[in-house]
C-alpha cells in the first residue's frame, strides 16, 4: 500500500477517478495512496508467476491476471492492487473490482513489506473466497506461502518458507505447482543471494 496518503474521499469518488486515472492507487478507509512503481525485477517476477501458472490453470477453469486487477476486501474497507491474483469461475465483480479470488501474490518491496504481511494480509484474510497467499522476495530467493486451514466460521493459516532455488510451491487449492526456478529466472539478484540457473544452449 502506498506511503503518502491523501485526503479524504469518499468511495464513489476513488472510483470514478481511478477510471481515467494513469496512475494506480488504492483505497483504504477514505484515505486514497500512490501505488509504489514496480522494478524491473518485480514485473519480470509477477509475469514469470502468471506465464508459469495460466497453463495450468485453463485445464481447472481458472483464470490468473497481473497487477491491474483490484481487488475488495469488504465493501467499504480495501480495495488493493495485486502482482497477481488467481480466481475461479464464475467470476463476482463489483464493476471492475474481483470479489472472489482464490489466491493473491504480492511481491515485496522495501516500502510495502511490512504492509504486505500485515495490515493487508490482515485485510485480504476477510474475503470468503481467499485460500492461498504468496508473498515473493525480489532481492533474494524467498517465498512465503501461507495456506488457509481449518472451518469457515474458525479458520487457521499455516505458513511454509522456501529458500531453495529447487524448491517448488505447490497451490493445492488450484493444483498449481510453482518452481522457485521458474518464479525467479531472468531475476538479477545480488551476488550474494543464490544464482538462478539458467538454461544452457547445445552446442551446434
Amino acid at each position: 500500500m502506498a506511503t503518502q496518503p491523501k485526503h479524504y474521499i469518499s468511495l464513489q469518488e476513488y472510483l470514478e477517478q481511478e477510471e481515467t486515472a494513469l496512475d494506480r492507487h488504492e483505497y483504504f478507509d477514505g484515505e486514497v495512496f500512490a501505488m509504489a512503481g514496480a522494478t524491473p525485477e518485480r514485473g519480470l517476477i509477477s509475469t514469470n508467476i502468471v506465464a508459469e501458472a495460466r497453463p495450468q490453470l485453463r485445464k481447472l477453469g481458472c483464470l490468473i491476471r497481473g497487477s491491474d486487477m483490484r481487488i475488495r476486501t469488504s465493501p467499504t474497507g480495501l480495495y488493493s492492487y495485486s502482482d497477481a491474483v488467481i480466481s475461479s469461475k464464475p467470476e463476482m465483480f463489483d464493476g471492475s473490482t474481483l470479489l472472489n479470488p482464490i489466491v493473491i501474490v504480492e511481491v515485496l518491496s522495501e516500502s510495502t513489506q511490512d504492509c504486505d504481511r500485515g495490515g493487508k494480509f490482515e485485510r485480504y484474510r476477510q474475503i470468503p473466497s481467499f485460500q492461498e497467499y504468496l508473498i515473493v522476495a525480489q532481492d533474494r530467493i524467498y517465498v512465503e506461502h501461507h495456506v488457509r486451514q481449518g472451518s469457515v466460521d474458525q479458520p487457521a493459516w499455516r505458513m511454509r518458507e522456501c529458500t531453495n532455488i529447487a524448491d517448488t510451491i505447490t497451490l493445492s487449492t488450484v493444483n498449481v505447482s510453482l518452481p522457485l526456478a521458474s518464479i525467479y529466472a531472468d531475476v538479477s539478484l545480488p551476488v550474494t543471494s543464490e544464482a538462478v540457473p539458467q538454461p544452457q544452449l547445445s552446442p551446434d
